[in-house]
């Protein structure tokens, strides 16, 4: 049976194997695997409830179209600006959110800015190899 239920989280979260050297990784990654599974499981649950009879597989194309753009820009002063923002969704995403009772937006627009300091010297002695 145990078998059967990793086999089902692997298609369902199209998951590769993955290799770990420790035990504390093969932990985290038994504890991630298993809390996306309830994730997509209680979803499942919901959207079904609510009248959604679709498998995973066919929507995941239907949420991976709203997407999170992060556009930047390099000032005359030497800052960064980078502006991250999220689509607006489609009719058929705005249906399955409203099942799910979340927000349409995930992500709210943020605006990030930062210098970067670089020291030139450093810069230029490495490139000359010495």
């Amino acid at each position: 049976m145990l078998h059967n239920v990793f086999r089902v989280l692997k298609n369902d979260l199209d998951i590769r194997p993955v290799y770990h050297k420790s035990d504390e990784g093969i932990k985290a990654h038994l504890h991630l695997a298993i809390l996306a599974y309830w994730v997509v499981s209680t979803a499942r649950y919901m959207l079904r409830r609510g009248g959604i009879k679709a498998e995973w597989w066919s929507l995941r194309p239907v949420m991976n179209k709203q997407i999170v753009a992060t556009s930047t820009a390099s000032l005359s002063n030497g800052e960064k600006i980078a502006v991250r923002k999220c689509s607006e969704p489609e009719d058929d995403l705005l249906q399955i959110y409203d099942t799910l009772k979340v927000g349409h937006i995930p992500i709210k627009a943020r605006k990030f800015v930062w210098t970067q300091k670089a020291d030139f010297k450093k810069s230029e002695s490495w490139k000359s190899g010495g």
